[in-house]
């Protein structure tokens, strides 16, 4: 969505910068009747005009990445982004999607939420999840922090395990691992080995 352009290209280009990756800047350009993704003034315009205003906008955020110092190719397609990014992500070989989710409510959340949940099941490559709530720290670009990854011990995903270890190692920062152990209706002794065993597979 061309309206996440703060923190959404800022996390984008500290992951690329991080790892020396070129960013693909991709926005799918829907029917007007399915969502307002720019705005009423965008919306109304004729199909070239919102062709033309896009790749505008898209040529815009690209120059800001690269003034920022990473490699960024902008994108433009049209159709449903479901279908559409997944297909790139394949012809491109590309090996990791960021994506922002900025509505909580209503058909905004219908539309937003089913994308970013649909591409993380279409792809079989990590996804990055940008959150509404999430607000860029202008620090998260420099070496340090604190990585956490929430675990599920009834999962085998040793493949999320290997990523936030890179991400850490590149970063230097401390990998924290988490899982919250449902213990209603154990007994001590049954809670006892419970955290024992979950430790043990952590």
């Amino acid at each position: 969505n061309l309206e996440d352009e703060s923190v959404l290209t800022c996390e984008a280009t500290a992951q690329a910068r991080a790892s020396g990756a070129k960013i693909l800047l991709v926005h799918v350009l829907q029917s007007p009747s399915l969502r307002a993704g720019f705005g009423a003034e965008l919306e109304s315009a004729a199909p070239e005009s919102r062709r033309g205003a896009a790749w505008n906008a898209l040529l815009h955020m690209a120059k800001m990445i690269e003034w920022e110092g990473a490699v960024c190719e902008p994108v433009l397609l049209e159709g449903e982004p479901v279908e559409q990014i997944p297909a790139l992500a394949g012809r491109r070989a590309v090996d990791r999607v960021i994506v922002a989710t900025r509505s909580t409510r209503g058909l905004d959340r219908l539309l937003t939420g089913s994308v970013a949940e649909s591409l993380m099941t279409a792809l079989d490559v990590p996804v990055c999840v940008i959150g509404p709530r999430a607000v860029h720290n202008p620090f998260r670009s420099m070496r340090g922090g604190h990585i956490l990854l929430t675990l599920s011990l009834h999962h085998d995903r040793l493949d999320c395990v290997q990523l936030a270890s890179l991400l850490a190692v590149r970063r230097r920062s401390i990998l924290t691992f988490l899982h919250v152990l449902d213990v209603a209706g154990m007994g001590t002794a049954s809670r006892k080995d419970a955290r024992g065993a979950a430790r043990a597979s952590i």
